[in-house]
C-alpha cells in the first residue's frame, strides 16, 4: 500500500494505492530523465518542470502511470498488471532500498 499525505493526495487525486503484490510485475530504480521518458501527456494532476510530477500520466504506447515525485533525481518504479495503473513512479527516501525490500517480498531477492 502506498499512502499520498498533504497536498500529495490532492495532486494525485488519492489517498492510497492499495496493490496487492500479486500484481507487482519488478521494480526498478530509474533517473527521472528515463522515467520522463515514458510518458507522453498528463492526463490528471500537476506537472512542473524539474520540481513536480504528480498525479496521471499516459504512458507512451497506451497505458497510464500514477505519479507522486517532487525534486528527486532517482525514482522507484513499480510495474503492475491486472490494475488501473501499469505503473507507479514514486520519491521514497531510498529507492534502491525500496526496490530491494519489494522484490524481497515478491520473492525475488533482488531488483
Amino acid at each position: 500500500m502506498v499512502e499520498f499525505r498533504g497536498t500529495d493526495r490532492m495532486w494525485t487525486f488519492h489517498r492510497a494505492a492499495h496493490i496487492p503484490l500479486a500484481h507487482v510485475t519488478g521494480t526498478t530504480v530509474l533517473e527521472r530523465s528515463e522515467a520522463l521518458a515514458t510518458v507522453s501527456i498528463r492526463l490528471l494532476g500537476a506537472y512542473w518542470w524539474g520540481r513536480l510530477a504528480m498525479g496521471l500520466f499516459r504512458t507512451r504506447g497506451g497505458g497510464h502511470q500514477l505519479w507522486s515525485v517532487r525534486r528527486a533525481p532517482r525514482l522507484l518504479v513499480v510495474d503492475l498488471v491486472d490494475e488501473k495503473w501499469q505503473r507507479l513512479v514514486l520519491e521514497v527516501s531510498d529507492p534502491d532500498a525500496f526496490a530491494v525490500r519489494l522484490e524481497a517480498a515478491r520473492g525475488r531477492g533482488g531488483s
